[in-house]
């Protein structure tokens, strides 16, 4: 009888003992659990401190998905280009920006950076009295451009200045509304009025080399790599003559808006493009996307680069 009662509590102390250890690893389960979560609370305070703090700076770059070869969709969907490529540059050797890009038609670039919802527009663009007014610009500009005449193969190969244009008599040049390249032919215009007509589009380039190829205007003056690239996709190419350099190299910008973000985004974009400048690498950017660095090295006869 006693050793069966010894046997009775010796068999509840051993349950006591076990069961005792099922609530300590319980508790400890608990316990990891507050531990992971506290963790994870910690992590996401430092997190939102790191962005609050400006540590790295998110840069939203906006584009075009058409205007090759400076900024246009690939075969894979993905922007790609000239433009986007030198973003891509700044972004791989700047440990304190992070960019991201999105692409929306021309009308609706510098009204998205007026939104909020671009930091930084990169589209071939140069300066002028309104933009200035309305957009923040850095110090540096990040490329060259020179506008040629785009002309039929059959007349006016000679138009390699304004001045050849004039002389023609009555020419019809057609110009984009808001464009680099009909900022200096309409300058050139205000100079020698009646030297030649204006006809605008409020449209992409496509429609008027469509116009110069069907005899609607005699001319357009754009970038000449464009309007063969244009022409090739629209089959018009063997119909266009790219002339010489109609206007002189031009800086091409980096756009912000005006504000402290894009003022500060902008003093850390000038110091990775004169990086970028220096050691070549825009230039072989050139090289790779217009078969020439005449945009880069012209940048040497400008007040901005030594």
């Amino acid at each position: 009888m006693r050793k069966r009662i010894i046997s009775f509590l010796m068999v509840t102390m051993l349950m006591m003992v076990w069961l005792t250890g099922c609530g300590k690893s319980e508790k400890s389960g608990t316990d990891i659990t507050a531990d992971v979560t506290t963790i994870e609370t910690a992590k996401t305070t430092e997190d939102a401190g790191a962005a609050e703090s400006g540590d790295i700076k998110k840069v939203r770059v906006v584009t075009a998905s058409s205007y090759a070869p400076f900024c246009y969709l690939n075969e894979d969907g993905e922007l790609d280009g000239y433009d986007v490529d030198i973003c891509k540059a700044i972004d791989e050797i700047a440990d304190d920006m992070e960019f991201t890009y999105e692409w929306c038609d021309w009308a609706s670039m510098l009204p998205g950076l007026d939104a909020g919802r671009y930091d930084v527009c990169a589209y071939e663009l140069g300066k002028n009295a309104d933009r200035e007014s309305m957009y923040h610009f850095g110090k540096l500009p990040y490329s060259n451009s020179a506008g040629s005449a785009i002309i039929t193969t059959s007349e006016h190969e000679d138009w390699t200045s304004f001045e050849a244009i004039a002389a023609a008599g009555n020419a019809h040049i057609g110009c984009i509304v808001g464009s680099n390249y009909t900022q200096y032919t309409e300058e050139y215009l205000e100079e020698h009025p009646g030297a030649f007509e204006i006809d605008y589009y409020d449209t992409e380039i496509d429609a008027v080399l469509e116009d110069v190829v069907n005899g609607r205007i005699d001319a357009t003056i754009n970038d000449g790599t464009v309007a063969l690239e244009k022409a090739k996709v629209n089959g018009t190419d063997q119909y266009l003559k790219v002339t010489g350099y109609v206007t002189d190299p031009v800086p091409v910008w980096f756009i912000y808006p005006q504000s402290d973000y894009g003022e500060e985004i902008s003093a850390l974009i000038d110091g990775y493009v004169q990086k970028l400048y220096d050691n070549g690498t825009l230039a072989e950017i050139a090289i790779k996307w217009l078969g020439s660095d005449y945009v880069i090295s012209t940048l040497a006869d400008t007040e901005y680069f030594d």
